[in-house]
């Protein structure tokens, strides 16, 4: 008997912590923020978004990781002035 562990397909994946550290996402959009990656990396670049890179073993590159706090801060930075940073 064949066993399907795969979620239905309009299941919604799990919800973000917001409240710390959240991965880049490796594609389309960082969830509750509608941010690419090449967004976060523009903000990453500006110094205005708090980042990290974990060290993975076995790896050139480390884990990117980002301050989800520090982005909600910068979006209600816009709203408060109008859509400007």
């Amino acid at each position: 008997m064949k066993v399907n562990l795969s979620p239905p397909p309009d299941s919604q994946p799990p919800p973000l912590d917001k409240s710390g550290w959240v991965r880049m996402p490796i594609k389309g959009h960082l969830p509750g923020t509608g941010m690419t990656r090449g967004a976060l990396y523009s903000l990453i670049d500006k110094g205005v978004i708090k980042t990290a890179s974990v060290p993975v073993a076995g790896r050139k590159r480390g884990l990117r990781l980002v301050w989800y706090p520090s982005i909600l801060a910068y979006i209600d930075q816009c709203a408060a002035n109008g859509g400007k940073p």
